[in-house]
This record gives C-alpha cells, structure tokens and sequence, in this order.
C-alpha cells in the first residue's frame, strides 16, 4: 500500500528588515526543512520618520513575493500562509502593499500583532526540547519591534511587544556607521528606560530564568562570538551562549568599525552591517536593563511557530533539515 503523500506548504513573514521564506513537507510527525531564505527589502526604512512604507521598499518586497510565490508553486505547497509584522501593522499605507500582495499569492497577507506575534515565536523557539521543560524568557528582535515573552512547560505566560526593532533604532538614533557617541548614548538610555518600565515588573523576583534570543540579529551575533562564517547552516548555533559582557564587547567592537568594514566581515551578511550595531545594542540593553547574565540563540522563531500553530496536520516530533 502506498504512503501518504506528505503534506507541502510555505510560509512568508514580512518583516521589517527582511522577508523570511520557508518551504516544508510534514509526514507524520517529522517536519523536513527543504528551504529557508531571508531576503532583505527594509520595508520598515524611514518608517518611524515618516508613519509610510517607501515606494523603493515596496516594489522590492512585491517582486520578492512574485519569487517566492513561483517557488512554493514549484515546490507543489498545498497551501501558503503569509503574515506581516511591524512594519505593515503600524504603516499608514500598508494597503499598498496588502493589495497587491493578495493579488501575487491569491490569499490575503495576515496581519498579526505583537503580542501575536511573540505567542508565535515562543512556540517555534520551545519546540526544541532543551527548552520546553524550563522557564523561559525569549527575546525576539526584529526589525521595527521586540517581542518579550514569559513561558513555561509550552505555555505562554506574558507577551510583550515593544516598538524598539533594529531598523527603527538605527533610524531614530544611529544613522551612521561608525554611530555618532551622543547618538549611541541616547539609544541605550531611552533602550533601557523602557525595557525597565515595561518589562522588569513582570520577571519572577528570582529571575530563574533561560533567556533565549531570535531573530536574524541574534543569530548574526552567535555567528561573531563564534567565529563562524555567515553562509553555514545555522543549526549549529541552536543554544549558543553568550554572557552579557561578550555581547557588550561585541557591541563596542561593532561600533568601532566603518560599514565597509562591517560588510566584509566573514559573520555578519552584508545586508545586515548597516543594523548589526543597533540591534546588538538591544539585545545588550535587554540584557543590562533586566539583569540578566547571560543569553542563549534560538534559530527556531516565528515560521515554526507558524507551522506548529497553524499548519501542522498533527504533533511535529522531529525536525530535520533536508535543503532541496
């Protein structure tokens, strides 16, 4: 008798940086990574200057769409989810790329909110089971917003969201690179004054907690305290640790450095140099602001999230990554 054809699918996570793209079967309850890729748009540039999505960053993300759409066709996905963040919940003209984004993948983009969103993160980050026993705090830093959720034993306690991402950051505060000293002051006091005000009353008073860190920030951070190249598989960096002080020196080497300096860099993606400061400081002032020694990298974020909650035609018991 033969088996059961697995089930195919896409997902698609617009973000504010960049547009993340994953391609998967399931059979069973073994999920098979075929593709994953993250290309950068900025959708969010300019956002927190100007309330609008630039012209430039639209075109770009419709045309990466149209890309992504003939290779889940290609692929023979059943189905394909795609959800928008940040960037197109807070722009006033998000409808100019919701419209014709409907038209490219035949389904409407769903607008997800923070809180939403962090929900999300949490059940992609605790899929893996050195995780998923203990209280955890992730951390997920993206482009226009960071999410802070509280869970244990695969329970959201508390989701947060905060309008704190790299490339709004880096907007409002470091606009050059190396950043101006005032202008780097100034991103870690207002950094830390509202990552105290909104999310230090809600930590346990022991703070007994595993901090995980997502993102695409993250995992660039991981690749530089290890010395690895940016093109390897991130899977090995599931559950790298890095201490507070590692990523404050991170941070002040990062910002010591000229962009062209930071787009050769063997760990960091070139498209990622002119944000890496900036979202290094995040995580640095996540950190500091809620005493907090050390932080873990998560590589399973929001798309698994997604599959789990969303797609998964039953429990997904192992994961293997099988690039087509």
């Amino acid at each position: 008798m033969p088996r059961p054809a697995p089930f195919r699918a896409a997902i698609l996570d617009l973000g504010s940086n960049s547009i993340k793209f994953m391609l998967a079967e399931q059979r069973g309850g073994t999920l098979r990574i075929h593709r994953e890729q993250a290309v950068t748009t900025r959708l969010g540039a300019s956002l927190a200057l100007t309330g609008k999505l630039s012209a430039s960053s639209i075109d770009a993300t419709l045309e990466v769409l149209r890309q992504c759409k003939a290779q889940a066709d290609a692929y023979g996905a059943r189905t394909l989810l795609a959800v928008g963040t940040s960037a197109l919940r807070s722009a006033r003209n998000s409808q100019d790329v919701l419209s014709p984004a409907r038209k490219i993948l035949g389904r409407p983009i769903e607008i997800i909110s923070g809180k939403k969103e962090g929900e999300l993160v949490y059940a992609g980050a605790s899929s893996n089971p050195r995780w998923s026993t203990r209280p955890v705090l992730v951390i997920d830093v993206g482009g226009g917003s960071v999410e802070f959720v509280l869970g244990a034993q695969g329970q959201v306690h508390r989701s947060i969201s905060l309008p704190l991402g790299c490339v709004r950051i880096k907007d409002l505060y470091l606009q050059e690179q190396a950043p101006d000293p005032l202008g780097l002051q100034n991103a870690q006091q207002d950094l830390q004054h509202q990552i105290q005000r909104r999310i230090l009353p809600h930590l346990p008073p022991d703070k007994n907690l595993c901090v995980i860190g997502t993102g695409g920030t993250m995992i660039t951070l991981a690749l530089i305290h290890l010395q690895a190249d940016a093109s390897q598989h991130l899977d090995h960096l599931e559950g790298t640790k890095l201490s507070r002080q590692q990523l404050t020196l991170i941070r002040q080497n990062l910002a010591s450095q000229s962009l062209a300096q930071l787009q050769s860099h063997p760990s960091i993606p070139a498209s990622r140099a002119d944000i890496i400061t900036a979202g290094s400081l995040i995580f640095e002032s996540c950190l500091s602001a809620l005493h907090l020694p050390n932080i873990h990298c998560g590589t399973r974020g929001l798309r698994y999230g997604l599959w789990r909650k969303k797609l998964a035609p039953q429990p997904i018991t192992r994961m293997i990554y099988a690039p087509a």
